[in-house]
């Protein structure tokens, strides 16, 4: 029988393992390394912040906030090399990807009376959905967004009760 807790721990079941798949597919690219576009500058902050934060006035991108990029730095502080650093934040969004997914989930059951097929299938469909983990294998704010995004949203309904949500 299918329970709300069995639905949830399905869902980042399968959610991991399609992160792990991903993983596993992209490890051999030369751009799993290489930033572009926003994610060089995310690990250009990132670096800054390591060696210099003083210099942060010198990116000039002082409208962007600094909690992705500090996170970005955590990663290359513990890995102890950049480029390991960025394949460890890239590994920590996908994780970050598949809780989300169970978070969809749990969102999905209180706002359909705790029934556990809703949260199941709306948790599977965020485990499948091709942009989202596409984006979470790149350096952007993206899967952090996301994941803070459906944790307010998951909150705000346990809150203030499935019946006060639209």
């Amino acid at each position: 029988m299918l329970t709300p807790a069995r639905a949830v721990l399905w869902t980042l079941a399968i959610a991991a393992i399609v992160r792990l798949v991903v993983i596993a597919l992209r490890a051999p690219s030369p751009f799993l390394t290489v930033p572009v576009l926003d994610g060089a500058y995310y690990d250009a902050v990132a670096r800054v912040l390591l060696a210099d934060p003083s210099q942060l006035a010198a990116l000039d991108g002082g409208f962007r906030p600094l909690l992705y990029p500090a996170l970005v730095a955590l990663a290359y502080a513990v890995a102890g090399d950049p480029a390991l650093g960025m394949a460890l934040a890239l590994i920590a969004q996908h994780a970050l990807g598949a809780l989300t997914a169970g978070v969809v989930a749990a969102l999905a059951m209180r706002l359909d009376d705790g029934r556990p097929a809703s949260g199941l299938a709306a948790g599977l469909l965020y485990a499948f959905a091709g942009p989202a983990v596409f984006f979470e294998g790149e350096l952007l704010i993206t899967t952090l967004f996301v994941f803070l995004t459906a944790l307010v949203t998951w909150r705000l309904a346990a809150l203030g009760g499935a019946d006060a949500m639209p």
